[in-house]
């Protein structure tokens, strides 16, 4: 409230009035706002870009389902990444049955957003069998940012129209969080039965076409699409095909040639047909995952095919010199800067490694364990502006992202998502944490 100081006082009763309202009034009181209400202070909140050191105390707690990280097929796991997408202040945490956003500084749940289909996966369920759900991914929405999310649910069936499986897939304004669209594709490979067994993720967007990709647990192609995100509308449909990332015009995956064998090939995003390139070579086993903006990782591990390869998604060709240091079953993480690290973990049979390379040439930068300089390789969580994110047996550890060098030995943990306000981990009790960051 603006207090102005009358000239002329018009008597002791007018007087002592506004000594009273003075003494009750404060210099630091909200202006109101335009209905008349007192408008409430925004809070200051300090970011650190990249954080080094995580608040131990006031932790947000995210709904328990992400923790249950899925470990491929009928069981949980601790390792793995969090369905976790950070925006500011803001967590979008997708569960099978729902898109929680919650307010990581206060805690508060701003919303839930469920599918308006019965959704045939549960949060309960995945204290057993995973979290089913994926990142949820950001894109522009008819000039809007929004996160994209899916559900597999099913259309009850009424009178003699028999109940139908379908992905639900849902955007929302990451502005007011409101939804802007749900649309419905029919799906034969992932109900009944077969629901938990079917992996989905919306793996990228080019100019206006989302692309959901759909697996089993084994990584065999089921199927992908492309969503027309101004409809929406179902713009094309490629079975057999898991589409693994969106990159540039194109969008790169494994086709099934037959019973565990698959190709690598590329289609235009635009319109999934036009076939850019194919590796002729079919491959057993064969999982992808994208190393950066500009690599994707293939692996063959088993049979006269055993091979692991980066290449160029634009081409299909190998990287021109020789990343030593990949093995099978590695998973990468980039910085969001310049440097991609590839890690296995430390099980309790095998040590964790480490390999980091140049997100643009792929030039090694270095890797761990360093036998003969007396190092361990972390077990990596999370990589982020420079940074990347691990533990060993002496507890959390943060190294430098291109020299490989111990840069914080005290970060208080170890977060599998972090950006400038919070780093979330998984609890020793077993929840997901989200802990303000700290210089």
């Amino acid at each position: 409230m603006r207090w102005t100081r009358r000239t002329r006082l018009a008597g002791l009763l007018g007087l002592t009035m506004l000594l009273a309202a003075t003494a009750c009034g404060s210099d630091d009181t909200a202006p109101p706002d335009r209905n008349g209400d007192l408008a409430q202070p925004t809070p200051v909140v300090e970011g650190y870009d990249p954080p080094q050191h995580f608040h131990q105390s006031s932790a947000i707690a995210l709904p328990e389902a992400a923790a249950h990280l899925s470990g491929g097929g009928w069981y949980a796991s601790d390792t793995g990444k969090p369905a976790v997408t950070l925006l500011g202040i803001h967590a979008y945490v997708a569960v099978p049955d729902g898109l929680h956003i919650v307010d990581v500084i206060t805690g508060e749940t701003i919303d839930v957003i469920e599918p308006e289909q019965r959704p045939l996966r549960t949060s309960e369920n995945t204290r057993i069998v995973g979290n089913s759900a994926h990142p949820p991914l950001v894109t522009d929405v008819g000039g809007a940012q929004a996160v994209l999310v899916p559900f597999l649910a099913e259309i009850t069936g009424q009178g003699t129209a028999a109940s139908r499986d379908v992905i639900e897939v849902v955007a929302v304004s990451t502005e007011n969080q409101e939804v802007l669209w749900r649309h419905l594709i029919e799906t034969a490979d992932c109900g009944g039965m077969s629901a938990y067994d079917c992996d989905m993720t919306v793996v990228g967007a080019s100019d206006g076409v989302a692309v959901l990709g759909v697996a089993d647990d084994n990584g065999t192609p089921l199927a992908s699409y492309g969503i027309d995100v101004a409809g929406p509308t179902t713009k094309w449909e490629l079975d057999d095909f898991a589409a693994t990332m969106v990159t540039g015009e194109l969008t790169v995956g494994a086709l099934s040639s037959g019973f565990l064998e698959s190709y690598t090939v590329a289609y235009e995003t635009s319109n999934g047909t036009e076939q850019r390139w194919i590796d002729d070579d079919d491959t057993y086993a064969l999982s992808m995952q994208p190393a950066g903006p500009h690599w994707v990782l293939t692996t063959s591990p088993y049979g006269a095919n055993d091979r692991i390869r980066l290449i160029d998604p634009q081409t299909g060709e190998p990287v021109p010199t020789e990343v030593d240091g990949l093995s099978a079953g590695m998973r990468c993480e980039y910085d969001g800067s310049s440097v991609v690290v590839c890690f296995t973990t430390d099980d309790g049979l095998s040590t964790a490694t480490a390999v980091a390379f140049d997100a643009q040439s792929a030039e090694v930068l270095w890797s761990l364990p360093d036998e003969n300089g007396g190092r361990v390789a972390p077990t990596v969580r999370s990589a982020w502006h420079g940074l990347v994110y691990g533990e060993t047996s002496n507890g959390p550890v943060i190294l430098d992202a291109r020299s490989g060098r111990d840069a914080v030995l005290d970060p208080g943990i170890a977060p599998r998502v972090v950006n400038e306000y919070v780093g979330v981990a998984l609890a020793d009790s077993g929840g997901l944490l989200a802990y303000r960051t700290r210089g």
